[in-house]
């Protein structure tokens, strides 16, 4: 997979091959890969290995998470990707509380 094409941005994404959809709290769609989800996170995999899918959602998964978390927490699944940005202290804090709460790992 060519990691150029793989952008995340606060509008969603829709990345090649995807098998999941990941809805923000505010109904941005990040369509990613269940594989590099459960990959990243015990808790992803544990929800997805729950009857396949997480509660009440099939292929789509809503976070109560807005767009702006989500689209600097899924990098963390696709590790060779993620991409230098500036620091803002409360994004930061909200994306760090992200990562610990969905236990995603790098």
């Amino acid at each position: 997979m060519d990691s150029q094409a793989l952008i995340f941005t606060s509008d969603g994404v829709d990345l090649p091959g995807s098998d999941i959809s990941v809805i923000s709290s505010d109904g941005k769609i990040f369509r990613v890969h269940k594989n590099n989800l459960a990959c990243a996170s015990i808790t992803f995999a544990d929800m997805l290995d729950v009857g396949g899918s997480m509660p009440g959602s099939g292929p789509e998964v809503k976070l109560v998470e807005p767009a702006t978390v989500l689209a600097r927490m899924l990098p963390f699944a696709y590790p060779r990707i993620i991409s230098p940005y500036s620091i803002d202290f409360i994004a930061d804090f909200h994306i760090a509380q992200a990562l610990f709460k969905y236990q995603v790992q790098n």
